[in-house]
């Protein structure tokens, strides 16, 4: 699977592996913050400051961040500056398993 995967992408410029758990820790998160942010609007919408309740009604974020499109273009994001298929994967995944335990975590 790996030498599958590689031989779809491979590396430009390898990275240390520092740099490579430092991203996927950034990505984590972004997740993190992501997944808190969509909950708390959608959870305290009528309690919002009235900076973020003007913004909210311009462009209508909380259901913006509650389709599935967004979510996915941020995935696509990341896996595209990933350095490799591989560690596209990861930090894709460790991006969906931190949004959505922050959303539900919130949710509790």
């Amino acid at each position: 699977m790996i030498k599958f995967l590689n031989d779809i992408r491979n590396a430009e410029k390898p990275i240390s592996n520092n740099r490579k758990i430092i991203n996927t820790i950034a990505v984590l998160f972004f997740g993190i913050a992501l997944g808190t942010f969509s909950k708390f609007l959608d959870f305290r919408q009528a309690e919002l400051p009235s900076v973020l309740m003007a913004i909210d009604g311009a462009l209508d974020v909380h259901n913006f961040l509650g389709r599935f499109a967004i979510w996915v273009l941020i995935a696509l994001c990341i896996s595209i500056y990933s350095n490799s298929a591989i560690r596209a994967s990861i930090n894709v995944f460790a991006f969906f398993i931190s949004m959505v335990a922050s959303y539900y975590l919130y949710s509790n």
